[in-house]
């Protein structure tokens, strides 16, 4: 090896840094099943809904007052143990000790309206004492202020952060051996998203919906004064559609995503075994009841057997008398003044 070789090794270049760590696949599941929440929680989104050929949408509660989780962290995104063959089991953002209800509410979610400056403000997390005047004069203040400040208001836009520094810490490899989870995410904290996600190997349509989540302005404004949001307030939903259709895409498009079993189709593989089963019971009781019949009608309406219902009625005799089973004094066999005295017992005269 030449002195110029050794010299190129040592100059070790950005793009020579690991460029990924957790499977792409789990990152998916993790951003689509979490968004789900939040979508619920923000916007009172049930569930995703077809609306059209390939097409998928969500229907906002009207008039919902968002709810914030005030503790999106690691330790609160949550896995259960796969039922069946899914590569991954149900994801569930979990621990809801923090949660804040907000009196901000949303509107229809559908109207292109344009409505005042309004936003979900609460205080962060172990703050119960700062008043909504003061939140919105913090507002004010802060804006759109990143990173977010002891004392800047919580709102949507922070659940998104927070979420999408997790996703960010789930694609980075962190730096030495010991890193612990929380020093982790604050690498990941130190630089923008952009710098942090330019050079890892994973699809553009995840990395861009991640930098989408971190930098997503529901209040940005066109040049002529309005909003780019019309329907801003229903944004989580809209972000939880968009992934929803990336990750469609992305399955469909790459080997890795052709590999994933779903939990949506082991759930219909489980119905159509519930189905069949029930099926089969029900035949299974029509025969029974066939049989039954038919037998009813060859030996009588009440037997089966051919024994005598006298036989049952003749038992032995047991030698048991009620003063076995006596519980009061006077039923006893022997008063208990004759009965012999043990040892350590103290009867009152």
């Amino acid at each position: 090896m030449t002195g110029t070789e050794t010299d190129a090794d040592a100059d070790v270049d950005e793009t020579d840094k690991p460029k990924k760590f957790l499977p792409e696949s789990l990152c998916w599941h993790v951003l689509t099943s979490v968004l789900k929440a939040l979508a619920w929680l923000h916007d009172g989104s049930p569930e995703l809904v077809r609306i059209g050929p390939n097409k998928f949408g969500m229907d906002p509660t009207p008039d919902w007052n968002p709810a914030l989780h005030r503790d999106i962290t690691p330790a609160n995104i949550q896995f259960q143990q796969p039922r069946r063959r899914e590569t991954y089991g149900q994801c569930k953002l979990g621990n809801y000790g923090s949660i804040y209800l907000s009196n901000h509410h949303n509107g229809d979610g559908k109207s292109r309206v344009e409505r005042v400056r309004g936003k979900a403000l609460v205080p962060r997390k172990g703050d119960v004492n700062t008043l909504l005047d003061e939140l919105i004069r913090q507002d004010d203040r802060y804006g759109y202020t990143y990173k977010e400040q002891t004392d800047q208001p919580y709102t949507v836009i922070s659940e998104w952060r927070a979420f999408g520094e997790i996703m960010q810490a789930m694609m980075i490899p962190p730096s030495g051996t010991k890193t612990n989870v929380h020093d982790h995410i604050e690498n990941v904290t130190k630089h923008g998203v952009r710098y942090n996600l330019e050079y890892a190997d994973y699809s553009v349509g995840l990395k861009n919906l991640i930098i989408k989540m971190m930098t997503l302005n529901p209040d940005e404004k066109s040049a002529d004064g309005k909003y780019l949001f019309p329907n801003r307030d229903t944004l989580t939903s809209h972000l939880c559609v968009e992934a929803f259709e990336r990750y469609r895409r992305w399955r469909v498009s790459t080997e890795e995503g052709r590999g994933i079993i779903a939990i949506e189709s082991q759930r219909a593989q489980q119905a159509l075994e519930d189905s069949k089963a029930k099926t089969e019971i029900w035949n299974a009781t029509v025969e029974m009841n066939r049989i039954v019949d038919k037998l009813q009608t060859e030996r009588g309406p009440w037997r089966f057997d051919e024994h005598d219902d006298a036989e049952f009625d003749d038992f032995e005799e047991s030698g048991f008398t009620y003063q076995d089973m006596a519980i009061g004094d006077d039923e006893r066999p022997y008063p208990l003044h004759k009965i012999p005295p043990v040892d350590n017992w103290d009867f009152d005269p």
